[in-house]
């Protein structure tokens, strides 16, 4: 068997499980950089186990399977992953939650588990492989996510002898393990019921530790005065759906004019407000900002940064309205609460509020796409038609931390809406700007149909919404102004002296370009036609239609005001040749 094949028999049940385990915390997920450092460090100590064991030779015979297993082999590995996980881990009393011990404990084991298999796997061939996959595999990551939950059990109440006890648990099942391997080899098959046995424990646990960590964001929540006195079962639905963020040091939390559609609640770390210029407000752990977002559509009134790095849970319009429609007496409740607080004037009733409610939690992803294009400067003015027919036609995409949104070079998907989370947006080595919920990118792309000219990355949890040349262009025919409002944004962007790469034609261009030079021959344009196709390289990869639009107008490369309205209303595509324009200027 090919060793590319073997490597990825011996690796695929690690990651498996890492995955798995990682998708039962995502509401609260640790830095990934932590995890995988856990996850090296786990596969490295490795190289540490095999000696010490060796070692261990001149006072612990093998020959005796049973005391050498329980003796040597399960503390030595254990106790090596525990290590591994007070070093690459944060320390248990700072991790965020109970269930962080989890994620560095499964991290761990599973980097111990998959050198270890690489090991057995090119020794023995793909049947060892197989076997370990459902026994050696899972039982390393459960023993170790037993040791990381008694870790997690120092965080929430600093006893020390949860550790111990979770140690000597592992241990213990550690041994019988390798006992029946080493000790009864016509038994092995038992080793699955070990698993089994270590699983069913495991699943036990995490469902407490992870009620734990709900009852604490309940207990946060409910610190919020417009929660104050509502029932238990609402608190649930809150906390259950909310997200915990991570700001770094002067990141924003959100921006003045952008859409708010969530309330934050600092956990760790402290805010600054901030008011045409002026800090007017401190926040820190337990204090809250942006709760009447919950209740009406409003843009953000105030920059809201962090001033140091902080930790910060959010609670979206879509949770809180599955809560508002499954209980009256709470929505009735948190509009009294509100009143005390906030503006009657700027309140809904509560049959509005329960209107809202049912739409948002009906319409699910798709109805958050609408608000947030309506909400949106440059969307400004459109329909409510309009809007909903951009945002059935959207992409709702969900991506990790880290993940490469948009290339530089590489040719774009089209306008991305950033519906939660962050990223940044980077030329090479130079940070260009960080980008929060309500802002967008990817529109250099969009309405050049050229390559990207920076490139975008992750730095949490996204919710983006992708909208397409193809799903915008009949939008903007109805509605010139917004390819104004896109071409006016493209050129403030193209001068901040981006580095726009030359033109990148793709496949579709190509293709366009074949066709304009059959059209062109079979059909012989008027005199000026010719003169503007032959001026402006720009219009090769462009629709005909798209010169012929232009050939009508004396200065096509000048258009302005209405002549342009008009123009883009005939043909989208007009829209294209003055956003590749505006690049060609741009550049130095």
């Amino acid at each position: 068997m090919p060793s590319t094949v073997l490597a990825l028999l011996a690796i695929a049940p690690a990651a498996a499980i890492l995955a798995y385990y990682l998708r039962i915390v995502r509401r609260a997920p640790e830095p990934w950089l932590r995890v995988a450092a856990t996850c090296v460090l786990g596969g490295a100590i490795v190289y540490v186990a095999g000696p010490l064991e060796r070692q261990a030779t001149a006072f612990v015979t093998r020959d005796a399977p049973w005391v050498w297993s329980f003796a040597v082999v399960a503390p030595t590995e254990e106790l090596l992953k525990l290590a591994v996980m007070l070093i690459a881990a944060p320390w248990p009393t700072r991790y965020e939650r109970v269930s962080s011990g989890l994620t560095y404990g499964v991290a761990a084991g599973v980097g111990f588990a998959c050198v270890e298999n690489l090991h057995y796997v090119f020794a023995y061939g793909a049947e060892a492989g197989v076997f370990r996959a459902v026994t050696a595999v899972p039982a390393h990551a459960l023993e170790s996510a037993i040791v990381g939950l008694g870790l997690g059990v120092v965080h929430r109440f600093g006893r020390w002898r949860s550790v111990v006890v979770a140690a000597i648990a592992a241990i213990l099942l550690h041994g019988a393990y390798d006992g029946v391997l080493l000790g009864a080899p016509s038994l092995r098959g038992l080793v699955v019921g070990i698993v089994f046995f270590e699983a069913v424990v495991v699943r036990f646990a995490v469902r407490s530790v992870l009620e734990r960590d709900l009852q604490r964001d309940m207990d946060l929540l409910a610190s919020v005065p417009l929660f104050d006195g509502v029932t238990s079962s609402a608190l649930r639905v809150l906390a259950a759906g909310s997200t915990r963020v991570r700001v770094a040091k002067g990141t924003p939390v959100v921006r003045v004019g952008n859409r708010g559609d969530a309330m934050f609640q600092i956990v760790r770390g402290e805010v600054d407000v901030w008011v045409d210029d002026e800090v007017v407000r401190k926040l820190g752990a337990g204090d809250f900002f942006g709760e009447l977002a919950l209740l009406r559509d409003a843009p953000r009134s105030a920059d809201v940064i962090a001033s140091s790095d902080a930790l910060v849970m959010r609670v979206d319009r879509r949770v809180f309205s599955s809560a508002v429609r499954g209980d009256e007496v709470f929505a009735q409740l948190v509009l009294d609460r509100a009143r005390e607080r906030f503006d009657a004037d700027e309140l809904p009733d509560l049959e509005t509020l329960q209107r809202r409610a049912r739409s948002e939690v009906e319409r699910g992803a798709t109805g958050a796409v609408a608000a947030a294009l309506s909400s949106s400067p440059i969307f400004a003015g459109l329909s409510t038609d309009d809007v909903e027919s951009l945002a059935n036609a959207s992409m709702h995409v969900h991506r990790g931390t880290n993940t490469k949104l948009l290339r530089s070079g590489h040719a774009g998907h089209g306008l991305y809406v950033l519906l939660s989370g962050q990223a940044v947006a980077t030329l090479g080595a130079r940070h260009l700007t960080l980008l929060v919920e309500g802002d967008f990118f990817g529109e250099i792309s969009l309405l050049t149909g050229w390559a990207a000219t920076a490139s975008v990355t992750a730095t949490t949890p996204v919710e983006l919404a992708l909208l397409r040349w193809v799903d915008l262009e009949p939008v903007v025919a109805k509605n010139p102004a917004l390819g104004l409002r896109l071409l006016e944004v493209l050129e403030v962007r193209a001068a901040r002296g981006l580095d726009a790469p030359a033109e990148t034609p793709s496949l579709r261009d190509t293709l366009g370009r074949a066709l304009v030079r059959a059209t062109r021959a079979l059909s012989p344009w008027s005199a000026r036609a010719e003169a503007v196709y032959q001026a402006h390289p720009d219009l090769r990869s462009l629709p005909r239609s798209t010169v012929e639009t232009l050939a009508e107008h004396d200065t096509p490369d000048g258009l302005a005001g209405a002549a342009l309205e008009d123009a883009i209303a005939r043909c989208p595509s007009v829209l294209r040749f003055y956003g590749r324009l505006a690049i060609r200027r741009a550049r130095p």
